[in-house]
């Protein structure tokens, strides 16, 4: 496959899409504990939460992924088993932590995603979440927001 080809795939060029991306948490430069924005995964069959951590310089960070049926109410952390390529819980608390990118698939049953995090810092870091909603059922409307 060429590299360009992935583009196609995700793009089939008509305006149409079998994928929709959304920030949870906006890149932020930030010290405070964030909670994310709800992404709504009606229409879709799969989601993966891509999460950034900047770079360090004091306390500690956390990306919790948290669900719920309900927009807006009752939102937990989504079990390990409900996730594919490791824990829930990714902690940013020391140089070596820093600088990196995070993936989680999500196989639970919930209809929202949202990303936390949670911090105990003085000093602001980049921060950001992702979810990319996989495998829609009826294809259409192409960059969606939310």
């Amino acid at each position: 496959m060429k590299k360009s080809e992935l583009h196609h795939i995700i793009q089939s060029g008509h305006g149409v899409t079998s994928v929709g991306v959304a920030f949870s948490v906006k890149p932020v430069v930030d010290e405070t504990s964030i909670e994310g924005i709800e992404i709504d995964l009606a229409g879709y069959e799969s989601a993966e939460v891509i999460m950034e951590f900047g770079t360090w310089v004091d306390g500690d960070r956390t990306f919790v992924i948290m669900e719920s049926d309900s927009s807006g109410t009752s939102f937990s952390a989504v079990a390990d088993a409900d996730l594919l390529g490791g824990a829930n819980s990714i902690s940013c608390s020391s140089a070596s932590d820093d600088e990196a990118v995070h993936c989680r698939g999500y196989i639970g049953d919930m209809r929202y995603l949202r990303v936390d995090v949670s911090s105990s810092a003085s000093t602001g870091m980049i921060v950001s979440a992702l979810v990319v909603r996989g495998h829609r059922r009826n294809k259409g409307v192409l960059n969606e927001t939310a």
